[in-house]
Formats: C-alpha cells, structure tokens, sequence
C-alpha cells in the first residue's frame, strides 16, 4: 500500500474511532506454534465512556473500520467493549 493510501487509512480509523467515543485499543497476539494447526490467539481491548453508543456506532456506521469489523464475527473472532477504568460518571 502507497505512504499516501496508509495515511488516508489511518485518518478515516482515528477519525472513526472519534465518533464512536474510544479512547485506546489494545491487541495481544500469542502465536500457536506452526505445526500445531491452531490460529492465533489475537485479544482486542476498546476502552470507551460509553460501551452502548461505541457498540451502536460500530453496527451501524458507513465508515471502513466499521464495516471492517462487522466481518470478525462472521470469521469466529470475539471482542468486547468495556468502559473505561478512568471514566467517572
């Protein structure tokens, strides 16, 4: 992929990301050994104000990342919205 596409990329994923009200991702890969067959092990961690309005924008929105992420399901992936430790209401 072009620098110029990569950056475009990112900008409408922070863009979105926004929107949706999160404030970190993280994702832990542990690797299963090669001969073993099984997939990797990949945990994706959204910390966000509002885990309702995160996971509404997510389901409904036009944007990329979010169509992108509509398919994880579909591939056997699981995640889960949590609300942000540091959030007071």
């Amino acid at each position: 992929m072009e620098r110029k596409e990569e950056e475009k990329e990112k900008e409408l994923h922070d863009e979105f990301y926004k929107i949706a009200g999160i404030s970190r991702e993280t994702v832990w890969i542990q690797r299963s050994p090669p001969e073993s067959g099984a997939p990797d092990l990949e945990v994706l961690c959204i910390e966000t104000k509002d885990p309702s309005m995160t996971y509404r924008e997510f389901a409904t929105s036009i944007y990329p990342r979010a169509v992108k992420f509509r398919q994880y399901p579909k591939r056997g992936v699981w995640y889960r919205f949590c609300r942000s430790a540091t959030t007071t209401k």
